[in-house]
């Protein structure tokens, strides 16, 4: 076989493989990508940057990967293109892995703030297993919840000792209660005082659109490298809308 021939069969093999691999990746990432990550939690999370490289890799390096090694003439050709599958069916379970992982599974509220917390940040008591863990995990869109000191003095002092050193009751999902919506009037905060933190005009841009019922408002804090923004509340108490505002 000429070299002409066997580059165009490798260049035809190739974008069968990459036109392939980005309809199955494009099938299973993208719905879940806009079903867990809904702007602008995906923003907060700065989670774009790794939905981007879950395709390059099961994309681009694939396609990469079938260029070099695609040969028919080779009889371990089928061999070699199996193998080349396998990695990306494991390349793209890895990923899927790391999505369910990061995604923002809870908005938590405790004290002056609500949390946006992922799986992956999330503690339990060592005594509870691999399977409960992901049993008690909500695969759905994003849960508000509430978690509140206990009245106990002596569970106070240690919940507040966890607090202080990053592992506070906000992490953990046992302590999870359902949304309370009195206790976030407790904290919540005026329009008004959105104005400490933003100019005047983008805070009327943002929250123009949900000005009828957004009245008051929490922080959102995001992850150690995500970016903090804010939860807009009715009168009420209830979520109205997260925006990107700076929340301090």
């Amino acid at each position: 076989m000429s070299v002409k021939k066997l580059y165009k069969l490798k260049l035809s093999a190739t974008c069968y493989k990459v036109l392939f691999s980005s309809l199955i990746v494009a099938i299973i990432v993208i719905p879940l990508y806009f079903f867990w990550f809904p702007y602008p939690l995906n923003k907060s999370l700065n989670i774009n940057k790794m939905v981007v490289n879950i395709f390059f890799v099961n994309i681009a390096l694939v396609g990469l990967l079938t260029f070099i090694f695609f040969n028919p003439e080779r009889k371990d050709n089928k061999v070699n293109m199996l193998i080349i599958s396998f990695f990306q069916v494991v390349a793209l379970f890895v990923g899927l892995y790391y999505l369910v992982q990061v995604r923002p599974a809870w908005l938590v509220h405790h004290q002056d703030r609500i949390y946006l917390v992922q799986p992956s940040s999330t503690i339990y008591p060592e005594n509870v297993g691999i399977y409960q863990k992901v049993i008690d995990q909500f695969f759905g869109r994003v849960q508000l919840k509430t978690v509140k000191f206990s009245d106990n003095s002596f569970k106070y002092q240690d919940q507040l000792n966890q607090s202080v050193s990053g592992v506070g009751i906000e992490y953990q999902p046992l302590e999870y209660r359902s949304y309370d919506k009195s206790f976030a009037l407790k904290y919540a905060q005026p329009i008004s005082n959105l104005l400490k933190y933003n100019k005047k005009n983008k805070v009327s841009e943002k929250v123009e659109e949900y000005s009828r019922q957004a009245k008051l408002w929490l922080p959102l804090r995001s992850s150690a490298n995500g970016q903090d923004m804010v939860v807009l509340l009715d009168d009420k108490g209830s979520m109205v809308a997260i925006v990107t505002l700076n929340p301090w």
